[in-house]
């Protein structure tokens, strides 16, 4: 204890400084605490609940060593509050009477915590201490009854360990006087004390004791501290001039998360009219050379051919090899892999719609005005496809793919083949990269959307960049025309996609562009899962991504929360079944679970997309190519969203730092929510609910 003390004077530590030490357990803890004791200094474990609120440039950090450092208090607040030695004489006094008639104690719980207390009160009374630091759940009953211990510590995650392990049956029970638990706010109670009555424990007297704020409290006199600060924690949300309601929860480890309601404010209107014309104004400036009505032509001439190609695989797959022959449905969903079934059943939907395929009784056949869908007549229409397609776009790589794609489908059909391997061959990302960018629909998209973020970010500045967040950015067709758009404006853009391996190829590209950063994105989980909250950005952005989403009303309400009030969604989509998509990638999609998987078709239309963004409680601006305009026939659409400015635009981070100002508490993280969650029939609050990642 010498050395700590010499260690302390050393460093000039006063009374009410901070000590917190973060090394390995052992009696030297004991030495350090009753050391700092001696100064007055206030000593946390490490590991504890204290995560050094008011460190930088509030309190003075000096390095002691490579475990232990020391930090000034700060004046005034909860957090600053200091304790002097008498503080911890009465926490021990209290200790004292808890261990009356205690003659041997055993300490299965950290020295830095409830064990160090209950070892320097053992000190008072006429109790032998002994600290077992033995792993193995066979050699701590062991040394249990060696010791002929009568009062034992531990904490739960021992108590739950050692009571569920096998050498707890061979041990037999342990009679003890005295159990102490080192517990945690949480802490089900009865469910532990269920615990204590199968196990291998057996205390006359049992102690949940929690160590709060460097007080040894009991389990309800920490609850109750606890329902204090989190009223507290309230109180001074709802003191934040853009907060009208707040409530105070824990997430999983124990640290306060605040679900706040933004005060109403009055709403500046939609002006829909002035942001459609300066969109088309951008883009007929863009294109004003453009034939699209060719661009149509040579589409609808693919998805014929990728029709055609759908009943060559067929015919290999063994049915339908000559018109008019019948076959049961059975007996075509047969020639399938099961997993592919249900897009064999969208196939024949289509075959029979397009007038391909007729029905009579039970019977599919193909109709006889069919034409040829042999391989020579398919390799004579994919020459003239090329042709036409390079004519109107300049490019092939769409073309080459769709081509290698309608060789191989009657294995990818049976299951012989993987899809992703034609669309990515040895990891090669050109292909995919062609699909986004060649085709008409796509470069009109693509300037439609940078047109949008060119007028949102106009009027901004450098105190307030606009921050854009991006989804399924895969190969980067998107922000590679929306990113120039926005040269010379104050932005931070995050490039995210569900695949590491798209966001290291997009950080090779964009290494140099400062406002780029990169993330993980999952459109079919929570995103505060994913470690992003509420009201981030002011624009979402997903090309040709939320299809894929297993339930698009989940995904798009989760993108909802991350906008700020006025912020926009913008996200282009197909709206009809696209034959060719249906004869290669969507061997790739996952099964939907919302309004696809009721009418059986691989996309939304025009009118389920708008009641997904009326549902999301979105206003609707945008929604493009207008009617009269040719790329409207083929149904690749451009919607753009706003999120109701009727609530004030406050910031998480501010009322998070707002809180620890006033109070110096440690606040994880603040969710922008509708309405204040419910509690349920347990009285618990469910945070998942509250932000809603329950649907």
């Amino acid at each position: 204890m010498r050395t700590y003390q010499a260690l302390l004077n050393q460093h000039a530590l006063e009374p009410g400084d901070r000590l917190i030490w973060s090394g390995d357990e052992g009696g030297e803890v004991l030495a350090l605490r009753i050391a700092a004791m001696a100064h007055g200094c206030r000593f946390f474990p490490g590991g504890s609940s204290y995560t050094g609120a008011g460190r930088a440039g509030e309190g003075l950090a000096i390095a002691i060593s490579p475990v232990l450092f020391a930090e000034k208090a700060m004046d005034g607040g909860s957090a600053g509050k200091t304790l002097r030695s008498t503080d911890h004489d009465v926490t021990l006094v209290t200790l004292r009477q808890k261990l009356e008639g205690a003659r041997r104690l055993a300490v299965l719980s950290p020295l830095s915590g409830v064990g160090g207390d209950l070892s320097l009160a053992a000190w008072g009374v006429p109790a032998m201490v002994r600290y077992c630091d033995v792993g193995q759940a066979a050699g701590v009953f062991a040394f249990l009854e060696s010791a002929e211990v009568d009062s034992l510590v531990l904490s739960e995650a021992r108590l739950r360990s050692l009571s569920a392990h096998p050498a707890a049956l061979l041990a037999g029970p342990v009679s003890l006087q005295s159990l102490f638990i080192e517990s945690h706010v949480g802490t089900d109670q009865r469910e532990l004390m269920a615990l204590l009555a199968e196990g291998p424990f057996q205390a006359r007297r049992t102690h949940f004791l929690v160590s709060s704020d460097q007080q040894l409290l009991t389990l309800e006199e920490a609850r109750s501290r606890r329902r204090q600060q989190g009223r507290d924690l309230e109180l001074a949300a709802i003191a934040h001039p853009g907060v009208s309601e707040a409530r105070a929860l824990e997430d999983d480890a124990g640290i306060w998360v605040l679900a706040v309601v933004a005060a109403e404010c009055t709403p500046v209107p939609v002006r829909e009219a002035l942001w459609r014309d300066r969109v088309l104004t951008s883009l007929g400036g863009h294109f004003a050379d453009a034939d699209w009505r060719g661009g149509v032509a040579a589409t609808e001439r693919l998805a014929d051919i990728a029709l055609r190609s759908m009943l060559n695989a067929l015919s290999h797959r063994g049915v339908f090899n000559t018109p008019e022959a019948g076959y049961s449905e059975e007996q075509v969903l047969a020639c399938a892999a099961e997993r592919h079934r249900p897009l064999l059943r969208r196939w024949l939907a289509v075959l029979e719609h397009q007038g391909l395929l007729r029905r009579d009784g039970g019977q599919l056949a193909v109709v006889a005005r069919t034409g040829r869908y042999d391989d020579a007549a398919l390799a004579l229409a994919w020459d003239e496809m090329a042709v036409l397609w390079r004519t109107v776009t300049g490019a092939s790589g769409t073309i080459d793919y769709a081509r290698e794609n309608s060789a191989v489908l009657a294995q990818l059909l049976a299951g012989e083949r993987k899809a992703v391997e034609v669309l990515f061959p040895a990891g090669r990302t050109e292909r995919a990269a062609a699909l986004y960018r060649e085709s008409p629909a796509a470069r009109y998209q693509h300037r439609a959307v940078a047109a949008l973020l060119a007028e949102i970010a106009a009027p901004r500045d450098a105190n307030d960049p606009l921050r854009v967040l991006e989804v399924g950015a895969g190969t980067g067709a998107t922000s590679e025309v929306v990113l120039p758009a926005l040269a010379g404006k104050p932005l931070h853009y995050v490039y995210t996609d569900v695949s590491r391996f798209f966001l290291d190829q997009a950080a090779e590209r964009l290494d140099r562009d400062p406002r780029v950063t990169f993330a993980l994105y999952d459109i079919d989980r929570p995103p505060r899962q994913q470690g992003f909250s509420s009201h981030q950005f002011d624009v979402v952005i997903g090309g040709g991504v939320l299809n894929a989403a297993r339930d698009t009303d989940a995904s798009v309400g989760w993108l909802r929360q991350l906008l700020r009030p006025g912020g926009w969604l913008v996200i282009t989509e197909p709206t009809r079944e696209e034959f060719w998509v249906m004869a290669s990638q969507a061997f790739m999609l996952a099964d939907a679970d919302d309004e696809r998987a009721r009418s059986g078709r691989t996309f939304l239309d025009r009118g389920q997309w708008l009641r997904v963004l009326d549902r999301a409680g979105l206003d609707r601006v945008l929604d493009l190519p207008p009617e009269d305009h040719p790329l409207a026939a083929l149904g690749h659409r451009i919607f753009a969203a706003r999120t109701r400015a009727d609530r004030a635009d406050v910031r998480p981070d501010e009322v998070r730092h707002h809180c620890q100002r006033a109070l110096g508490t440690i606040v994880s993280r603040v969710e922008i929510v509708d309405r204040l969650p419910e509690p349920g029939e347990d009285g618990n609050f469910d945070w998942a609910r509250t932000v809603g990642e329950v649907k």
